[in-house]
């Protein structure tokens, strides 16, 4: 699925109508206020990988060889509430993408500099590599739950999600 300035907020789900209110302001926020606005970073569009997820894709994933979180944020609210996440591939590459990330990224915040001086907040941006290349991307958890903790904002995965380390 590609992610582009002309993308709806359905593109994470496979049955949007089903979403909660919830599920909705999250995938919203996701593609308007994050994604939308690092176009010009990402070449002018993403290949979406992986957007909302439910137990039968977590267990799809680990036969496949990958190691998905129990808790990650793409479960966008299915079963545990999550500020929501997709798994992209920028057009202009991961590596170019995430390392202006890196360099226009206040870690402590999650505040990104784009090119034009506006900022976005993301939650997390995670280089993931193994048998191939994405970037995780979520919101800000506490945008959408006040009390949730923090994960730290930019993180590498060499091994398909098993092991992080700080960017």
């Amino acid at each position: 699925m590609i992610i582009n300035k002309d993308s709806t907020w359905t593109v994470f789900f496979k049955n949007s109508v089903l979403c909660s209110p919830l599920q909705i302001k999250m995938a919203v926020n996701l593609l308007d206020n994050i994604l939308k606005p690092m176009l010009e970073i990402a070449g002018g569009s993403y290949q979406m990988s992986s957007g909302a997820r439910d137990p039968a894709d977590i267990r799809r994933l680990i036969v496949a060889g990958y190691h998905p979180s129990l808790t990650s944020d793409h479960l966008f609210g299915v079963p545990e509430p999550t500020a929501g996440a997709c798994d992209v591939v920028p057009a202009c590459g991961v590596v170019p993408f995430f390392d202006y990330i890196k360099t226009h990224c206040d870690r402590d915040t999650g505040i990104i500099t784009l090119p034009d001086g506006h900022t976005i907040k993301v939650g997390q941006i995670i280089r993931e590599s193994g048998k191939t290349a994405w970037l995780h991307i979520s919101n800000p958890r506490k945008l959408f739950f006040p009390n949730a903790a923090g994960k730290p904002t930019l993180l590498i995965s060499d091994d398909n999600g098993l092991t992080y380390q700080n960017a």
